[in-house]
């Protein structure tokens, strides 16, 4: 349990180090998608939803980038 929270802790936290995602958004894509793998794993669509067009390309360019 232990290694498990703080694993999610630690992947929040670089979400949240993202310039132009901030605590909100994270808690709104932690919400819809549970899981860092999920959120990883979503299309630009399912991201500009929950987060908008700017703030979903920002995360899917980090994410394609840095192997994270």
């Amino acid at each position: 349990f232990h290694r498990q929270k703080r694993s999610s802790d630690f992947t929040r936290s670089v979400l949240i180090s993202l310039p132009g995602l901030g605590a909100k958004s994270v808690e709104k894509l932690y919400k819809s998608f549970r899981t860092f793998d999920s959120i990883k794993g979503a299309g630009f669509e399912e991201l500009s939803k929950i987060i908008g067009r700017k703030r979903a390309q920002l995360l899917i360019d980090y994410l394609s980038q840095d192997q994270v």
